[in-house]
């Protein structure tokens, strides 16, 4: 049978890849624990899309020269917790 991997698999290979492992060891193992799903066509599809956002998102990253991170409110947001003892 053929899944894709949701996760890194040891000695299996690594998440978004497509792989052929025996129907016992996808149905009993990889499927039950979420660590891959069928390798159906929908499924396939979906996976690519995915691959080609990453793809575009890293490419944008490197043009852009900066990585999106999280606002904290160790950014400047001090006066918002001023007088609140």
């Amino acid at each position: 049978m053929e899944v894709i991997l949701k996760e890194d698999v040891v000695k299996l290979g690594s998440r978004g890849d497509v792989v052929k492992v025996a129907d016992g060891y996808g149905r009993n193992y990889l499927l039950p624990r979420k660590l891959a799903i069928e390798a159906s066509a929908a499924n396939k599809a979906v996976i690519e899309q995915m691959k080609a956002a990453a793809v575009r998102r890293s490419a944008k990253e490197k043009t852009h020269g900066r990585v999106h991170r999280p606002y904290s409110a160790a950014q400047g947001c001090d006066h918002a917790f001023e007088g609140h003892h």
